[in-house]
């Protein structure tokens, strides 16, 4: 199961990447939750040929994200703007307290 999050996450964040092929096996695969014998036949190709388009759009998304590492900053990020807002949350009352909720609230709308 968490193997098909992180291929979703990858396939949310380079999908545009891949040739239109790929990118519809991908999608049917992983999307769509389409098996490869109904890929084949959507695509009209062998079961072989949507496993091994399969295989290469998947080690692309990997690629792309070993590469350019967007989804490991953004979970950084996150994680970041997660445990400022946890400290920001322990301060006594203030108007500073809130400008700095504000602020966070922000953040977070940003990193979606």
């Amino acid at each position: 199961m968490e193997e098909r999050i992180r291929i979703l996450k990858l396939f949310d964040e380079y999908g545009a990447l891949l040739n239109e092929r790929q990118r519809k096996i991908v999608e049917l695969y992983y999307v769509s939750d389409f098996s490869l014998s109904e890929i084949g036949e959507e695509l009209n190709v062998t079961r072989q040929a949507a496993h091994d388009g399969l295989k290469r759009g998947t080690c692309a998304l990997e690629n792309f994200e070993a590469v350019l590492s967007l989804i490991k900053k953004r979970e950084r990020r996150e994680m970041i703007i997660s445990n400022l807002k946890t400290r920001v949350e322990e301060l006594p009352q203030s108007e500073n307290k809130k400008i700095m909720l504000e602020e966070i609230k922000k953040l977070e709308e940003e990193a979606l």
